[in-house]
């Protein structure tokens, strides 16, 4: 794709929407500071592009620079005021900044806006959850579920959600959501390293310690890059927070991740 888009720019260099589409592949590859100065030159060019403003903010968000982040969705919304997924990524934002209600607004508004948006539904279940508002957030999974039967993540979330709230059937995700992830863990490339990192947290929250420790093991022997442990740890940490997990059994997964984050 950059070899492409980088001969695309040759030619014209002047293109706004090349130079923000070569932008969203760094940001896709987590070369942010690359992807900021494509958005930042492609909205000089053009400062009303919306695609390149929302781009952008989410360039920031995975940066976990909220402020400014909101700026560029909120500046990005007034120009396309009916774009579903601007409206849902400011919601996540406010989620993932502690301002529930703010979030519930805007994932809503962009549910309205596209009733079977999974992306925005997931991350309102999310939102609900964190709320404690568990009957609401597993209608939401359960809808996500029929969208995706294998969309793993949100089985495993509804396994927290019934799990929580002391619901039947919280055994059956679990044992379902192992599944899903351990096919999709077979074989190499990105999807795989995601799906084995996904199945080392739903092993710690069943919990299975001993297969947890193995499958640190299976992760870490993947091409796996500093962003996909860092979300692995960040999910352990939500899992800790959501869920009494035996902190003896966790510390040292948690350190040996962080161990090879600093090594890589």
């Amino acid at each position: 794709a950059l070899t492409d888009l980088n001969h695309a720019i040759q030619l014209k260099p002047d293109q706004a929407w090349t130079i923000a589409s070569r932008g969203e592949t760094y940001r896709l590859m987590h070369r942010y500071d690359e992807a900021l100065t494509d958005f930042e030159h492609a909205i000089q060019l053009e400062p009303d592009q919306a695609w390149a403003i929302a781009n952008r903010g989410q360039t920031y968000r995975d940066l976990g620079r909220y402020d400014e982040a909101l700026t560029d969705f909120e500046h990005a919304i007034q120009l396309e005021p009916d774009q579903a997924w601007i409206i849902a990524s400011r919601g996540e934002t406010y989620r993932l900044m502690g301002r529930f209600e703010e979030a519930l607004t805007d994932l809503n508004h962009a549910i309205q806006l596209e009733p079977d948006y999974a992306w925005a539904i997931a991350s309102r279940s999310q939102t609900y959850r964190l709320m404690s508002r568990y009957d609401e957030a597993l209608t939401d999974l359960n809808h996500a579920i029929q969208l995706d039967p294998e969309d793993g993540w949100a089985i495993y979330e509804s396994a927290v959600v019934l799990r929580l709230s002391g619901s039947e059937g919280a055994a059956e995700r679990w044992h379902r959501v192992v599944e899903v992830f351990q096919a999709e863990s077979v074989g190499e490339g990105r999807k795989a390293v995601w799906a084995a990192g996904n199945l080392l947290v739903v092993l710690c929250g069943l919990p299975d310690w001993q297969r947890a420790q193995e499958q640190v093991d299976v992760f870490l022997s993947g091409c796996t890059s500093c962003h996909q442990i860092k979300e692995v740890l960040n999910d352990l940490a939500d899992l800790r927070g959501a869920l009494s997990v035996d902190a003896s059994q966790l510390d040292p997964i948690v350190s040996r991740l962080e161990a090879a984050l600093s090594q890589s």
